[in-house]
């Protein structure tokens, strides 16, 4: 019996940013983000999709196996720690290696 989704949140960006689809590069205010999207062919995802400028989910999205969850995390963590770094605030120390 297929499962029905779990979680479905959406977040909504600071700043408009880009994605492409297969019609060309569009806008993007945020994403949308589901779980347990279960199918005959696919078991256990997490699908992201893109929320356009008009507040639609765009026309793609990426999968991610649940299995791979903390890969993904690890590396976004990882870039998060490089741009806090590369950041200028007013807390900015200098940082020596």
């Amino acid at each position: 019996m297929p499962k029905i989704n779990e979680i479905k949140e959406n977040i909504k960006f600071k700043r408009t940013v880009q994605f492409f689809g297969r019609n060309g590069i569009f806008k993007s205010t945020g994403l949308s983000i589901l779980s347990t999207y279960h199918t005959e062919d696919i078991d256990d995802i997490l699908r992201i999709y893109p929320i356009t400028s008009k507040g639609l989910m765009g026309r793609g999205f990426i999968d991610i196996p649940f299995e791979s969850i903390n890969d993904v995390i690890k590396i976004l963590l990882k870039v998060r720690a490089i741009g806090d770094m590369n950041t200028p605030t007013k807390e900015t120390k200098t940082i020596y290696f």
